[in-house]
């Protein structure tokens, strides 16, 4: 049959608004590099435009992967998420994770300090001398 005509899509990136076709079978990483292009030659002057994903209006992320028809629609607006854009780990995350450090590192702590107080306490000769764990334990506190 006749080939599907291209999708007419509206881009927003980095403060510029245009307008780009492609074909509903690209992917939509291939949409993402040919945006990248035509920003760099509607804005020669800005620096390079460093997409890490392309977002719908729904601000959903379109995985590089899929192809433009199965998330797009001709008149729909794409906007491109720039690397630096990209949001770290929720703060509550890492505040899960230092916490878990922090409670492996007391435990390491407590066991380190339990077991040479076990080695002191023992008679015979120290495999280590204590003074140097005792230093040792100090300095990971």
């Amino acid at each position: 049959g006749p080939a599907a005509a291209p999708l007419r899509l509206h881009v927003h990136a980095q403060g510029l608004a245009f307008v780009t076709c492609c074909a509903g079978s690209s992917t939509v990483f291939e949409l993402r590099r040919a945006i990248e292009r035509q920003f760099a030659g509607l804005a020669p002057g800005a620096p390079p435009l460093a997409t890490h994903a392309l977002r719908d209006a729904s601000d959903y992320l379109l995985p590089d992967c899929l192809f433009v028809q199965d998330v797009l629609a001709a008149g729909d607006h794409v906007f491109a998420v720039l690397e630096k854009e990209l949001k770290p780990a929720a703060e509550a995350d890492l505040e899960h994770v230092l916490a878990r450090w922090r409670y492996f590192g007391n435990y390491t702590l407590l066991a380190l300090s339990s077991a040479i107080k076990r080695q002191i306490a023992a008679p015979g000769p120290l495999a280590l001398g204590h003074g140097a764990v005792h230093v040792l334990v100090g300095m990971l506190a």
